[in-house]
Parts: C-alpha cells; sequence; structure tokens
C-alpha cells in the first residue's frame, strides 16, 4: 500500500547495502580459471570465463576451490550473486566428487527458478554418501542428476566461516539505521517513509537472516496500524450510523417499524465496515462492535413486538371482559323487568277478583 513513492529509492539502497554486506568477513574468490575446483574432475576450459564472472550451460556441474579447507563438523557460508535459466543446487565436494556436506537446493529457498539472484547458503562438513577426509571445493550442480545448468552464471562468490545464526546479529546492527528511520517515520505517522526503510530492512531478509525478516514484520505490522487508524476515521459516518440506529431504536416508542428501519440500516453500515476492514485489525475490532450494537437493536425489536403482542392480548381481553359485563347487565334487567311484569300481573289479577 502507498509504496509507489518509495519503492525506487529502497530497491537503491537495498543495492547498494547487499554490494558491501559482510565485506569484513567475507573471503570473496576470485571468478578466474585459477580458482576452478579440481574434485569434479572436469577442466577449467568446459566453463566460460568471463570479466569476474563464471558461466556454465548445457553442464551438469563445476566447482570452486575454497579458501581453507574445511573438516568434519565445519560450517561455512557461501554468498553467492548471479544469473541463471534453470534451479541450481550446492554443496561441499571432497576428492573424487564425493558429496561431503547438506544439499542446498535454489527453489526450497525462495528462488523462482529463472533469473537474477543472490543467497546466503549454510552448508556443514559431514559424512553423505561415502567417507572423506576434508572437503576443498564448493560445487554448482544442477536441480536433479539427470539434468544441466542452464546459462547458470555467478558474479560473485564470497566464503565466510561459521554460521548464519552467528551472523544474524550482525545482519540486524547492519540494518539499524534503517530499524531507526522506520520507527521514527511510525512515530510521526508517515507510513510511506517507514516503508522505504521497511524494505531495505526486509531485503536483507531475504538473504536468509530472520532476525532482519522478523524485525521488518514487526515494523510493517506498525505501519498497518497507521493505515488502520486512518481507514477507520474515514469509516466514522458508518460507525455513527450504528449508534445513530441504536438511540433511535431506543427512542421509538415500541415502534416496530421504525426500530426495523434504523436495525437494517445499522446492519449495513456494519457490514460495511466489516467489508472495508478485512485484514485490518482495529477496523475489523470496530467492526465487531457494531455488530453487537446491531444485535442490541434487534433484541430490542423483540422485546418491543413482545410489549406489543402482551399490550394487545391486554386490550383483547379488557374489550371481552366489558363485553361480558355488558352482557350479564343485560340479562339482569331483562329478568327484572320480568319479575315486575309479573309482579304487576299479580297485582292486577288480585284487584279484579276483588272486584267481582
Amino acid at each position: 500500500m502507498k509504496k509507489l513513492l518509495t519503492i525506487a529509492f529502497a530497491l537503491v539502497m537495498a543495492l547498494a547495502m547487499t554490494v558491501t554486506a559482510f565485506a569484513a568477513e567475507e573471503i570473496e574468490i576470485a571468478l578466474v580459471p585459477e580458482s576452478f575446483g579440481a574434485n569434479t574432475m572436469q577442466a577449467s576450459d568446459v566453463v566460460v570465463w568471463g570479466e569476474n564472472s563464471v558461466t556454465a550451460n548445457a553442464l551438469g556441474q563445476f566447482s570452486l576451490t575454497l579458501p581453507t579447507t574445511c573438516y568434519d563438523g565445519d560450517t561455512v557460508v557461501l554468498h553467492v550473486k548471479g544469473t541463471s535459466e534453470s534451479d541450481f543446487r550446492m554443496w561441499l565436494l571432497a576428492g573424487n566428487a564425493v558429496t561431503a556436506s547438506n544439499q542446498w537446493k535454489a527453489t526450497d529457498n525462495g528462488y523462482a527458478g529463472t533469473g537474477d539472484f543472490e543467497f546466503y547458503v549454510e552448508l556443514t562438513c559431514q559424512y553423505h554418501d561415502a567417507d572423506f577426509e576434508s572437503a576443498e571445493d564448493i560445487n554448482f550442480k544442477a536441480p536433479s542428476w539427470d539434468a544441466q545448468l542452464t546459462n547458470f552464471t555467478l558474479t560473485y562468490v564470497g566464503v565466510m566461516y561459521g554460521t548464519i545464526a552467528d551472523m544474524d546479529a550482525a545482519a540486524l546492527a547492519e540494518v539499524q539505521s534503517y530499524v531507526d528511520a522506520a520507527e521514527d517515520a511510525i512515530a510521526k505517522g508517515d507510513a510511506d517513509a517507514a516503508i522505504a526503510a521497511i524494505d531495505v530492512i526486509a531485503a536483507k531478509g531475504d538473504l536468509g537472516f530472520a532476525s532482519c525478516t522478523a524485525k521488518a514484520k514487526e515494523l510493517m505490522d506498525k505501519v498497518e496500524s497507521i493505515y488502520d487508524a486512518e481507514l477507520l476515521a474515514s469509516l466514522q459516518e458508518y460507525v455513527d450510523k450504528v449508534n445513530n440506529a441504536l438511540e433511535t431504536a431506543k427512542n421509538a416508542n415500541n415502534d416496530v417499524a421504525v426500530m426495523t428501519a434504523a436495525y437494517e440500516e445499522a446492519v449495513a453500515a456494519a457490514d460495511y465496515v466489516t467489508e472495508q476492514g478485512k485484514g485490518y485489525k482495529i477496523t475489523t475490532e470496530k467492526a465487531k462492535e457494531l455488530k453487537v450494537v446491531a444485535k442490541e437493536i434487534k433484541d430490542l425489536i423483540a422485546e418491543a413486538e413482545e410489549a406489543n403482542a402482551k399490550a394487545e392480548a391486554e386490550r383483547i381481553a379488557a374489550e371481552e371482559a366489558a363485553a361480558a359485563k355488558a352482557k350479564t347487565t343485560t340479562i339482569v334487567i331483562i329478568a327484572a323487568v320480568a319479575v315486575v311484569v309479573v309482579v304487576v300481573a299479580v297485582v292486577l289479577v288480585v284487584l279484579k277478583k276483588k272486584k267481582k
């Protein structure tokens, strides 16, 4: 994100750094015929020597002589740069082409299989498939026993005696100024400047230094928080819509239609924040909170529907009770009238008899 303005700068700085990486500790192998290894049992004319480069094409393997012989248990780190049109492998060789270390394959370590490369490769001198006394060569071989190297060119080979772990702290120290620059940019909220520095740290990590990779990730997480905060700020109107919908629902006096409209608006706003916040921690957490608010509105609707249903039931019951009471009163009145009529009738009969 927002890296277009910083890519060129980052690449230039990364290239500048890798040229000088560990120059003090590395022993450079001159890429000249005199450095050709003896243990592949081939002559130096099987490859093409350039000005500080060597190229193998349609060739299964070739080797270069180590600056210092390795013995069982010794570990070396090879710093190799170049270009190739095929995958390749590396290991240490002892006499008569005996494999004398672990084997390393480029595509198992992030190489695309073709193009420019730069790697730090750790090899430990050890028994592999035959006994040996010492290893004298670095072997460069095709990706499988039946394949060949294709336009495989080395432009730099350096050897360091030790392990990548030994050098990891030194690698991080080497990019410390970029770590500081990234931290400063993050503190100022300048994500672009921070990314420019982080790209350089990450480029060092890509060479095989885990501490640099971890530091780049740590810093990038902080940068993402800057973008996250900016994103959430840009979504404030949708946050407000959800909160306002809750207030509308609370003040709706159990008007389910009004509350339902508020709920639908809240859900739409919360869904939008969720969609925009994918991959962003702060915004995603806010989206979860908004969904809880929307659920609260839904619960209020359920309560309103229950209250309305209860009120309606009470109204119907009251009407029925009133109707029943009215009916009872009517019956009483009719009965009373009937009694009166009967009494009057009796009185009249009695009076009539007396006259006779």
